[in-house]
């Protein structure tokens, strides 16, 4: 019947043989039900509520520089190793050939649709925003290969909050110089309306002066107004604050907004006071039972290790208020302002200037890691750390490899093509 339908569409419409085009504009034109809430697996993610048609176009170049600007493609890049997978996207460690540089590329299948929007929302929120803030991971280009999308970001040659964990216990010197970093860029992001939703120790990697560098994206919402709020029940579990939890089972129009990333920033400084990570989901509902009780007061039943001091207690207490217009870093909180807290001005005292423009002297290295010599020898320009942290399994490499030989229909391909991107400010890494 030549009907024509996008094929990423073609789910959500039933078979259009012999049906006439004057009904289907009807059954268009009708109003529909607002669909559930999306629902996710305990332990996972989900996508985001956000549709990345929210954003104007991204900018692109004065026709005069049209013409000598190459957008990179799959061969340009040699493959050293994989650095992490997740639900919808593996990332590795790669080389550019011609400039000898290494980067990240995160990986994703665009026939999933779900893989798609989360990686065009980070694509987006990249460009438009990580040039304000030093805590942003930078990116520099986005192209495809068949179906299959990729995004070129910086390479931060160091180990994820996580990795610093298992290797140490943080004192609370080096809880509030990260913690500082990760407030930096959470207001950032708020300011430009974005709630983050997937904040973690893994979301965080520590380069080799102790900065901090904020990734994966996919999550994040921009609200249409700074009062918007977000209703997707979205993020990782153990890290959701009770707004987040009680849409999981609710069927009210409660929302959420950008406390809840102040939540998940007091479970991250509790797992760094205790050196581990953990569920609290236990002490918040005691008898287990999320659906009828509604949770317990966590920073009133929550226990602390013995050593920890007066101020950061009273610290993650305020991070940890079940009302999220009572939480430390909510404007009308009554524990004070999130950067003014005595926790700040203890110890060794946090300089917000030098925070904000990321030029501090810092004292927390990386932590060092044993290396093959085979290792070393073959990328000499990679640090320690990063080379012990690549998985460099043979079947990674077989799916970087696989992902290179996508091939698409030429519909796919005029639908794929508006992924490609890359910035007049990060161009010049390629030429």
């Amino acid at each position: 019947c030549h009907f024509i339908i996008h094929q990423h569409c073609q789910l959500n419409v039933p078979p259009m043989c012999t049906i006439p085009y004057s009904t289907v504009s009807k059954i268009l034109g009708e109003d529909r039900p607002k669909p559930p809430i999306e629902n996710c697996n305990k332990r996972g993610t989900t996508s985001s509520s956000i549709g990345f048609s929210t954003f104007d176009p991204l900018p692109g170049f004065p026709l005069e520089k049209q013409q000598r600007i190459s957008l990179p493609k799959f061969n340009d890049f040699e493959y050293v190793g994989r650095l992490g997978s997740g639900g919808y996207a593996q990332v590795y460690c790669v080389q550019h050939i011609l400039s000898k540089q290494y980067f990240a590329i995160k990986v994703a299948d665009g026939t999933n649709e779900q893989a798609r929007q989360q990686l065009e929302v980070e694509k987006q929120i990249l460009f438009r925003y990580s040039d304000g803030n030093p805590y942003m991971i930078k990116a520099y280009c986005a192209f495809h290969q068949g179906s299959n999308l990729f995004l070129v970001m910086e390479l931060v040659q160091g180990g994820t909050l996580s990795h610093k964990i298992q290797i140490r216990r943080m004192d609370e010197n080096d809880i509030r110089f990260y913690v500082a970093q990760l407030i930096c860029v959470l207001q950032y992001l708020h300011s430009k309306n974005i709630v983050y939703r997937d904040l973690k120790l893994e979301h965080a990697i520590v380069n080799s002066t102790g900065s901090i560098r904020l990734i994966d994206y996919g999550l994040g919402r921009l609200l249409k107004t700074p009062d918007d709020t977000c209703h997707t029940f979205c993020g990782t579990y153990s890290y959701m604050a009770p707004e987040v939890r009680r849409l999981e089972k609710s069927t009210s129009n409660e929302g959420y907004s950008y406390p809840v990333d102040f939540w998940a920033l007091g479970v991250m400084f509790i797992q760094m006071l205790w050196g581990e990570q953990m569920d609290f989901s236990h002490q918040m509902f005691p008898n287990g039972n999320e659906e009828t009780h509604a949770p317990r007061n966590l920073a009133q039943t929550l226990e602390l290790p013995r050593y920890i001091s007066p101020a950061a207690h009273s610290y993650v207490m305020g991070l940890l208020e079940n009302d999220p217009e009572k939480r430390l870093g909510s404007p009308n909180s009554p524990h004070g302002s999130i950067r003014e807290h005595p926790f700040f001005k203890s110890g060794h005292p946090i300089n917000w200037q030098e925070i904000d423009e990321g030029i501090f002297k810092a004292v927390h290295k990386a932590p060092t890691i044993t290396f093959t010599e085979s290792d070393r020898s073959s990328h000499p320009s990679l640090s320690i750390l990063q080379l012990d942290i690549l998985d460099k399994d043979v079947s990674a490499k077989v799916e970087w490899l696989a992902a290179g030989k996508s091939t698409c229909t030429s519909v796919e391909e005029e639908r794929f093509k508006s992924f490609d991107y890359i910035s007049e400010s990060t161009s010049l890494e390629f030429i």
